[in-house]
């Protein structure tokens, strides 16, 4: 294949990678091991926020491209026919038009609608609740509230009201969707509730892939990913203690 097309292929597959959510070890090594399966040699450096990949043959020739990302999110599914399609390369070099078909798939995947977001919503603050020790009516109120706060991202991921907003928000609408069903549901242990729906916002796979990074030495990486998950954390935090000065006014009558 030829160098430039090979370094086009290699960079957008990395891109994808990178802004479906996958770790940068792993981006930075399939492209190199595309790079090596043509006979060519790839120097990556990829961190969240960016992709610098140079692809060099044995002929002195060399090719740079860098890609900036702007947005990235968690598509496991869109990862995972990556990697395959990245193992089917290093194992059978096919040529460059069945790899770009396979490209123009992986990237019209289809995306999970609403109604399934909402749905796993639902499912995961229900059973937090349970988790928790609360019973059928906490587990009811979570997955009410649960389906709320997925509701109130997807409306500011639409709206490209930023991640900083949507969270504050959604940790907004899980105290005041947990209060609103403890009036109407006496006896409903509120903070049970307002725990089990705020799992759905904690950002657990930054965190874990922040500790990958820097266990894998990516410190640079690791960092900014531990940086973003603690942003993520303390804007809800921010959401929470304001929508329960607002509610403790609203009931008491004080502030």
């Amino acid at each position: 294949m030829d160098i430039k097309r090979l370094s086009d292929i290699t960079t957008e597959i990395g891109f994808q990678l990178l802004t479906s959510g996958a770790e940068i070890h792993r981006v930075e090594d399939t492209i190199c091991r595309i790079a090596a399966a043509y006979g060519a040699r790839a120097d990556v450096f990829a961190i969240p926020a960016s992709l610098v990949v140079t692809i060099g043959d044995g002929e002195g020739h060399t090719f740079t491209q860098t890609r900036r990302v702007y947005h990235s999110d968690s598509n496991l599914a869109r990862v995972d026919a990556l990697n395959a399609l990245a193992r089917h390369i290093c194992a059978r070099c096919p040529e460059e038009a069945e790899i770009l078909a396979e490209l123009g798939k992986i990237r019209n995947l289809p995306r999970y609608s609403l109604r399934q977001q909402l749905a796993a919503a639902a499912l995961g603050a229900g059973a937090f609740a349970l988790l928790f020790g609360g019973g059928i009516p906490e587990a009811a109120a979570a997955l009410v509230v649960g389906v709320a706060v997925r509701f109130v991202a997807t409306v500011m991921e639409r709206t490209d009201g930023g991640s900083t907003l949507s969270n504050i928000l959604g940790g907004a609408a899980c105290v005041l969707g947990a209060g609103l069903c403890s009036l109407v549901w006496r006896g409903l242990e509120r903070d049970t509730v307002i725990i089990s729906v705020l799992m759905l916002l904690v950002p657990g796979l930054l965190m874990t892939n922040s500790m990958r990074d820097l266990i894998a030495g990516d410190l640079v990486t690791g960092v900014m990913k531990s940086a973003e998950a603690l942003l993520v954390a303390t804007c809800v935090a921010i959401g929470v203690m304001c929508s329960l000065a607002v509610w403790r006014w609203l009931t008491m009558g004080v502030m």
